[in-house]
């Protein structure tokens, strides 16, 4: 972060198939959050299919540790519906606690790899429109495509990240994609320490990612909303 002048982290977590994991995960964010704590954000991650309850306490405990936000969860990876009463659990504590959720999702256009879980476009439109007071962050461009073109349709509260850009997409998505939705809807995300140039880098870093997004053009206004505001915004960081 120093050498490359990112004054602030969020630290998103994986989505473990058990809670066990997800709970240590959770308890090494906080420890971090504590010492570093102007440098340092963390988002919880939990398994709902290991029940609502202790999805819930989690993210109770989670929030007392300092936390902000929920993610990186994959309904489809870690095996419950999205229309289930665990998930809906888990989105109820988001609404009360208002923390954004982060949701991996997979552009079905996408290469083949080893771990890849599909993830179908409609399922993210329907959670959107059945709960319109969440925010939903959804992870790697949103599969390379927001939900609707037209924000102004009940979508006002889907923001999508850019972490992994360069593994998935050409440097062309940051202009495509933010004419699309706006800079006001894209929170930037490296998804470090994943080396997102193996075919450059031997070792993860940040600077050429931050190169790559300063190439694109952006205005000063649009450079602010994507690296600061909108990610501070909804995390409760003051700007």
């Amino acid at each position: 972060m120093d050498r490359s002048g990112v004054e602030r982290a969020v630290l998103l977590g994986w989505y473990w198939l058990r809670a066990e994991n997800c709970a240590l995960q959770n308890r090494f964010f906080a420890d971090l959050v504590r010492r570093y704590p102007e440098r340092l954000s963390a988002f919880a991650t939990v398994q709902p299919a290991a029940g609502a309850d202790q999805a819930i306490a989690e993210l109770n405990r989670a929030r007392v540790d300092g936390l902000c936000g929920i993610g990186e969860l994959s309904p489809h990876a870690q095996g419950y519906a999205m229309n289930g009463v665990e998930f809906s659990a888990v989105l109820s504590c988001a609404v009360e606690f208002d923390w954004p959720v982060n949701l991996h999702v997979t552009d079905p256009r996408g290469p083949i790899y080893p771990g890849r879980t599909e993830t179908p476009r409609e399922d993210f439109v329907r959670l959107a429109q059945a709960w319109p007071n969440v925010t939903l962050v959804l992870a790697h461009w949103g599969g390379g495509e927001p939900l609707a073109d037209d924000t102004k349709t009940g979508f006002e509260r889907v923001f999508y990240d850019t972490a992994a850009s360069p593994l998935l997409y050409d440097a062309t998505i940051w202009r495509r994609f933010i004419d699309k939705v706006g800079a006001n809807r894209v929170w930037f995300g490296s998804d470090f320490p994943l080396n997102n140039y193996p075919a450059c880098e031997a070792k993860p870093e940040m600077e050429r990612l931050l190169a790559e997004f300063e190439a694109a053009g952006f205005s000063s206004v649009e450079k602010e909303a994507i690296l600061r505001t909108n990610a501070a915004r909804g995390i409760g960081v003051n700007v």
